[in-house]
């Protein structure tokens, strides 16, 4: 997630800041009260626009079940090659 700041002053001076608490020169409360007067506060998203932004967008209730019958099918499926593809001979296998 991008960090927002209240201006470009800011950004520049959070970086700074970063840096110093990286090497140890400010401790890990200093660095969340600089935060907090330096970013933006984060408004909460209503459901409806939470929903819209997020990545995966399909609903669970249409995938099946894994059962016995479908695991079996995908097991004897997997190990066949198809026809329609050339697959190089490997001569002596790579090293590990």
């Amino acid at each position: 997630m991008a960090k927002k700041y209240r201006s470009e002053a800011y950004a520049a001076i959070h970086e700074t800041m970063e840096a110093l608490h990286e090497v140890g020169a400010i401790d890990k409360q200093t660095m969340r009260e600089f935060d907090e007067t330096g970013l933006t506060p984060a408004l909460p998203k209503p459901p409806e626009q939470a929903a819209v932004d997020r990545v995966f967008k399909f609903p669970f209730k249409g995938i099946p079940a894994v059962d016995a019958a479908l695991e079996a099918r995908l097991e004897t499926a997997a190990p066949r090659p198809r026809e329609d593809r050339y697959y190089p001979v490997m001569i002596e296998p790579p090293d590990a």
